[in-house]
């Protein structure tokens, strides 16, 4: 009797056995900050410590045989109306330009659990004023306030021992450099500054207003620009967007991209063709390296934390509408997918959305993170939604064009919206069908997004709590309100 029990006992262990064989790059986190051996083990997880761990390889990871989040649920019945449109633009709107300013406050927040948001942020900024300019019909005023603030922050003799164009923030409405301690430079801000500030001088010359560029908005930028031309390979002291850790970052690289570029077009508007190839020349320079953070899989933020939503915010922020990973590279959606998997795995709330009915999918910052609880944000799902709309916009437009899209393309979306590619009978059909299904995607996520938000009267927070979905940190934070008012605006255009 003895030796049938045991046997039947190690029967028991070898169907519980879990398969540990994954490569690095395909780890998932199934603990978090504080996770020991026994309570990883007792989850069903793996455990192996990795020290040194200078790529940051999670030690607890789900095995091999664990099974595949279900891909995000697509929508048929759009997100926000009107109304509630029309609410979100105006809590957006309360954060620019304060007390005629120009900046723009992080949140009006004093006690996150990071502290004060009370502050102006370039990056943000930056990528704020591109969203008044895509949205408004006429952002002058806006965009008029911002000229002055930048042509402030630009003039300052800098406090903190750096080039005052690298500061990440600024006090309000004052527009003076924070002089606390901060991590710093971060160099991604002056790329966005000078696309945002590019878009409306592009804007301003079509409406036959050159010297208005020529008397004001070049001279700022080509600072801006001048400055990611002399910075960009300068890495180890530069600073990532989460204001965490130090190195080389796909996103900053991005942005300095997408800025020099702009700023090449409007030198060459100006009738600058020196300036503008100089500018070019280091953008294609900015790409070579940029190309190097490709590892075969996904596209990585980092080597120290290479899965990070970051990546895709780069894609978003930084496209050129060049070719170069447009919205529907398959290194893009490959990397969409990744991420789509991490997030899923880390937060219980999107299973439990999944059971609620609730389509679409919750993202955070990265796997692992624990900043505030490290919960899913906002901006990144929001995100993840205008890419969604992008992709969509681009299929179609391939498909009406008569062109579609190359058949690797196509099959790097099969992970996101299923087995389309032989259910229709044309190319053109294949592709308006997968336009369709992308479209649905976005919708999901922004619905997903309003499910938590609609119980706060439509104030964005930072975080919602990745077990509840309630309220987490940060309320009102204007990148929140710019990242889903952008989408929304994609999606409608």
């Amino acid at each position: 009797m003895m030796i049938q029990f045991c046997v039947f006992a190690l029967l028991i262990c070898v169907a519980n056995a879990v398969n540990c064989t994954v490569d690095d790059t395909q780890k998932t986190d199934c603990g978090h900050v504080g996770t020991t051996q026994p309570t990883c083990e007792a989850a069903g997880c793996c455990w192996k410590p990795v020290d040194p761990n200078p790529n940051n390889v999670p030690w607890c990871f789900y095995g091999a045989d664990h099974p595949q989040p279900p891909s995000p649920k697509p929508s048929n019945n759009g997100s926000f109306t009107p109304d509630e449109i029309a609410t979100m633009k105006k809590y957006f709107f309360a954060n620019i330009n304060i007390q005629n300013s120009g900046g723009v406050v992080a949140a009006p927040d004093y006690n996150t659990k990071g502290g004060s948001y009370y502050f102006h942020w370039m990056r943000d900024s930056g990528i704020t004023y591109n969203v008044v300019l895509n949205i408004l019909d006429n952002p002058d005023d806006y965009l008029g306030k911002y000229i002055q603030w930048v042509q402030h922050a630009q003039s300052q003799a800098d406090p903190n021992g750096i080039d005052a164009r690298g500061e990440p923030k600024f006090m309000l409405p004052s527009g003076d450099i924070f002089t606390g301690g901060w991590c710093r430079p971060q160099n991604d801000g002056p790329g966005l500054r000078a696309t945002a500030l590019g878009n409306y001088a592009t804007k301003l010359i079509s409406e036959g207003r050159t010297d208005e560029v020529k008397n004001t908005i070049w001279g700022i930028m080509t600072k801006d620009c001048d400055y990611v031309s002399s910075v960009w390979q300068q890495t180890s002291q530069n600073c990532d967007l989460w204001e965490e850790v130090r190195g080389e970052f796909f996103f900053t690289l991005m942005a300095q991209r997408k800025g020099l570029l702009v700023c090449s077009r409007v030198a060459q508007a100006l009738g600058l063709s020196s300036q503008s190839a100089q500018y070019k020349a280091t953008a294609t320079n900015v790409q070579a390296t940029i190309s190097n953070h490709w590892n075969g899989q996904y596209i990585f933020e980092s080597t120290g934390r290479p899965k990070d939503s970051a990546t895709i915010l780069g894609i978003l922020y930084g496209d050129d509408n060049d070719g170069f990973l447009s919205p529907t590279d398959p290194k893009v959606v490959s990397t969409v997918t990744v991420l789509n998997n991490a997030f899923y795995n880390q937060f219980s709330i999107n299973a439990k959305d999944d059971a609620a009915g609730v389509p679409g999918i919750l993202w955070g910052r990265y796997p692992g993170d624990s900043y505030a609880g490290g919960n899913p944000w906002i901006l990144n799902t929001g995100g993840l939604a205008d890419l969604y709309f992008r992709q969509a916009k681009a299929v179609r437009k391939a498909a009406r064009q008569g062109t579609c899209l190359p058949v690797e393309h196509l099959k790097a979306f099969a992970p996101l919206v299923g087995d389309w590619l032989h259910s229709a009978r044309s190319e053109s059909a294949t592709c308006e069908k997968l336009a369709d299904n992308l479209a649905s995607l976005g919708d999901g996520v922004l619905q997903r997004i309003r499910y938590h938000v609609e119980p706060l009267g439509f104030h964005l927070p930072e975080q919602v709590d990745k077990d509840t979905g309630a309220f987490a940190n940060a309320h009102d934070l204007t990148w929140s309100y710019g990242s889903v008012l952008l989408a929304l605006h994609t999606r409608d255009s």
